[in-house]
């Protein structure tokens, strides 16, 4: 049983973590550019109008994600409580490899957002182009 808690402690602390840092990447981007925080990638990293804009995206994203995984894991995990620590152990390390799959898979979403609203150089893509 002290098993399955400590996972799903830290199954459970992961989600909560993303959703803090997407609400602080969404609602308190860094005014410039680093390389400690933020949302960084060739493109992100142009301007300041592109940093703003995928460090507002992705935040928002990884939001969302933290909530929804945060529903999914407990409701995922709750019905193995009392299972064997093998079982669990498994179950937490699929867990594990979703939610990472799932944040690398908001990146490339961010990207893809950056690339539709921002030419190579940094300059937004005004509405007339898209026609």
């Amino acid at each position: 049983m002290r098993f399955w808690w400590v996972l799903f402690v830290c199954n459970m602390t992961y989600s909560v973590a993303v959703i803090i840092i997407g609400l602080i990447m969404w609602k308190h981007c860094p005014h410039n550019y680093n390389s400690i925080f933020g949302y960084r990638s060739s493109l992100s990293i142009r301007n300041i109008e592109t940093w703003k804009f995928a460090n507002t995206d992705c935040g928002k994203r990884r939001w969302k994600i933290g909530w929804v995984m945060f529903v999914a894991t407990a409701l995922v995990q709750l019905p193995f409580y009392g299972s064997s620590e093998k079982r669990i152990a498994l179950l937490a390390m699929a867990i594990a490899f979703i939610e990472c799959s799932v944040i690398v898979h908001s990146a490339f979403l961010t990207e893809r957002a950056l690339k539709k609203n921002f030419t190579e150089d940094g300059k937004r893509v005004d509405s007339d182009h898209l026609k």
